[in-house]
């Protein structure tokens, strides 16, 4: 061959060769560029540490190359199409993805000694990690209606990007105010009325760096009424804790409670009640939050407590000593212990007119006490000569085994028994200036009576109600007690403990220890019930007591 036809064979290898490389380059990886008769193409492969790197994160790339020819050195060359390469040649290189979101294609090329070329490209997806929200938190999970959270997001950004908050409220309702984009810090006020006694309320936060990768976290909130919320005992779980009048658990209280068997209403701190600690031997002042405010001591093996309104003193009742004390509830002293009765089972008081009642079922008897003038009112103990009881002595006894008592918070109204030996309720009225036994007692045959209260129901007026230990409900109008009707429902209570009785309109909260529920039940004007609220998720119900 002539020296212009070598030429002309050399230009037709070197534009195939052009053609190879740019087919290797739009093609993907480990293209031959050149081969010779006596050399073969060295082989190249890329390995990298992550596909899908956060912005401005670093990795090494390793180039793995394979020559055929022994003896043939190659050397490495890399390009990248965005970043920034720490060095541009070598078997492993590090390199530095860019500050954005972008595909960067990385191509590495292997050429040996005697002029055979490859390579091999990979496209890495450069991404940008989310936000990390570490904590998300209010200072009150359970609010009054119309009351005011405070709301605080802490968030981090592993690419140290500026961060946005944005927060939201589902059901969109209530006031939440967030100053600026930039604050993580917000406040809701929740609204002042609602059409159900609780609400849940989420509260979402959502934060999102510069490039608009976001995260979102959600914090639930309960927004109740106080009024007719209830106080809960279960002292098989040792805990009290307040629901909303539609079974929303609101709160728990703090104390470390031993056995709690009792509990009361708290008129100074707003909703707040009085616990009785059975092992413990105290009395605990729980704010509307929970929180214990103070304790009473001393009183071993406390039964029942009551609170009278108006001179706020703390009536209590023991079987270690068979006592009754009472303390001021503004100096939080000891007034008064009074001893004498025997294995008091229950304590009430009727506000109005100032009556505390006492069951005392060691003695099959009622003691009356009255919340006034105290000290000098009490004595020292109870002889049924310085103190009113019914039955006033013994050969007239017409109680056995009394378990309940009631009486409205009003003047001279009627004080009802549950006489569970003799299946009766017994009824002292206000007679002349004073308690009478003068009518026979309501036969509950077969029942054996385990409370009975007294409200309003619609159409029909003030309304005994009665349940019995196998939790059986009978009913009958405080006027009319020949009208003795069995109430039939759609709940089967099996082993009532606890009854909460609603006077203004025949609703009852019942813990019932056979099915571990508290049951909220509301008298229809034909006598039958219904269960409108069902709470479950208790060992054992002590005793329940509603806000008023």
């Amino acid at each position: 061959m002539d020296t212009q036809g070598m030429h002309r064979y050399q230009n037709v290898v070197l534009k195939i060769m052009v053609l190879l490389f740019m087919l290797g380059g739009a093609g993907g990886c480990d293209k031959l560029l050149m081969r010779t008769d006596d050399n073969n193409r060295p082989e190249i492969k890329i390995r990298v540490q992550d596909d899908t790197p956060a912005v401005q994160t670093s990795q090494t790339f390793k180039a793995e190359v394979v020559d055929p020819d022994v003896g043939d050195s190659v050397a490495v060359s890399w390009t990248v199409t965005a970043g920034r390469l720490a060095k541009d040649t070598g078997d492993s290189v590090s390199w530095t993805a860019p500050n954005d979101t972008m595909s960067v294609e990385v191509t590495a090329i292997a050429l040996d000694s005697k002029g055979a070329r490859a390579l091999a490209y990979k496209i890495l997806h450069v991404g940008n990690s989310a936000p990390d929200i570490t904590d998300f938190t209010v200072d009150q999970t359970s609010i009054l209606n119309g009351n005011t959270v405070n709301l605080a997001c802490t968030a981090t950004d592993p690419d140290g990007h500026e961060l946005m908050y944005q927060y939201s409220v589902v059901p969109n309702q209530g006031t939440l105010v967030h100053s600026d984009a930039h604050v993580s810090t917000a406040t809701w006020t929740a609204p002042s009325s609602m059409p159900v006694e609780s609400k849940v309320y989420k509260i979402i936060v959502s934060v999102k760096d510069v490039l608009g990768y976001s995260v979102a976290d959600t914090v639930d909130i309960v927004v109740y009424f106080e009024y007719s919320s209830i106080w809960v005992v279960d002292s098989g779980q040792k805990r009290v804790s307040k629901y909303a009048g539609n079974g929303q658990l609101i709160l728990t209280a703090s104390e470390s409670f031993s056995k709690p068997v009792a509990v009361t209403n708290n008129i100074d701190e707003s909703y707040g009640c009085y616990v009785a600690d059975y092992e413990a031997g105290s009395i605990y002042k729980i704010g509307a939050d929970g929180e214990t405010l103070l304790s009473y001591t001393g009183v071993n093996n406390v039964i029942d407590i009551a609170v009278h309104n108006d001179t706020r003193t703390v009536w209590a009742i023991s079987t270690d000593d068979n006592s009754l004390t009472v303390f001021d509830g503004f100096t939080d002293a000891e007034i008064k212990r009074v001893y004498g009765i025997e294995n008091p089972r229950q304590i009430i008081i009727n506000q109005a007119s100032d009556d505390v009642w006492i069951v005392e079922t060691g003695n099959n008897r009622i003691v009356n006490f009255k919340a006034e003038n105290l000290p000098y009112s009490l004595p020292d103990t109870v002889t049924g000569r310085n103190t009113l009881v019914f039955p006033s002595d013994t050969s007239s006894a017409y109680l056995n085994a009394p378990f309940g008592s009631y009486v409205r918070n009003q003047t001279n109204q009627i004080l009802y028994v549950s006489d569970k030996n003799d299946n009766q309720v017994e009824r002292l009225e206000w007679r002349d200036g004073g308690y009478k036994r003068d009518k026979n007692p309501i036969s509950i045959m077969p029942l054996r009576p385990m409370y009975a209260s007294v409200s309003l129901l619609a159409n029909r007026g003030w309304t005994v109600f009665v349940m019995s230990t196998n939790g059986k409900i009978v009913l009958f109008p405080e006027e009319d007690d020949r009208n003795i009707m069995t109430a039939a429902g759609d709940y089967r209570f099996e082993y009532p403990h606890a009854l909460a009785t609603d006077e203004s309109n025949c609703e009852f909260w019942v813990g019932d220890n056979g099915t571990t529920q508290l049951v909220k039940i509301k008298i229809q004007p034909d006598y039958t019930f219904k269960a409108e609220t069902i709470v479950s998720g208790f060992v054992f119900i002590e005793d329940v007591v509603i806000n008023k």
